[in-house]
């Protein structure tokens, strides 16, 4: 759905000399068929369309296959391809800039992508370097609060409060 919820009409279209031969011809329902076959143009990855698959167009439309070939073939609305399918060249003309756009924010997503796997590579043997160093650390500690150690603590612990009564007393 993304991909086919854009395509930019002229507001004046209706008054372009093709299009004022193709209404005096077919009235508003082959204006409305043409802007149908743009939409479905619109739909396709290139903007192209086998002119085989207008039987089927036209009994979507409610129309013989003959006055959806014509509407087709004969108004100068579309352009018919050697490799037997049709497009319109207006249609690819209006599609570039968003095209444009659409490639230059991929192609900044994959920067950034590339940017933070690099980031996540580096971090990775940063981080593998601190998690080392911290349990390292970890392992430090646990050597320290042994059992005989934390006795050991308790009694400087004690020795420290001592002294720094003795301390007191003498200023007094």
């Amino acid at each position: 759905m993304k991909n086919s919820q854009y395509l930019l009409h002229d507001c004046c279209a209706r008054n372009n000399a093709k299009m004022l031969s193709l209404t005096a011809d077919k009235g508003l329902e082959g204006y409305g068929a043409y802007w149908v076959l743009l939409e479905y143009l619109r739909e396709q990855s290139d903007y192209c369309m086998p002119l085989s698959l207008l039987p089927s167009l036209a009994k979507q439309l409610g129309k013989f296959t003959q006055w959806v070939e014509e509407l087709v073939c004969n108004y100068g609305l579309f352009v018919l391809t050697d490799d037997g399918r049709f497009t319109s060249k207006g249609l690819q003309q209006r599609m570039k800039p968003l095209e444009n756009k659409r490639k230059a924010r991929d192609a900044k997503a994959e920067k950034a992508a590339r940017k933070k796997a690099q980031n996540n590579n580096t971090n990775s043997s940063f981080s593998a370097a601190q998690k080392t160093e911290t349990n390292e650390k970890n392992s430090a500690k646990k050597v320290e609060n042994t059992p005989l150690q934390l006795v050991d603590n308790e009694h400087v612990a004690k020795a420290s409060l001592e002294e720094n009564r003795r301390e007191k007393d003498r200023r007094n």
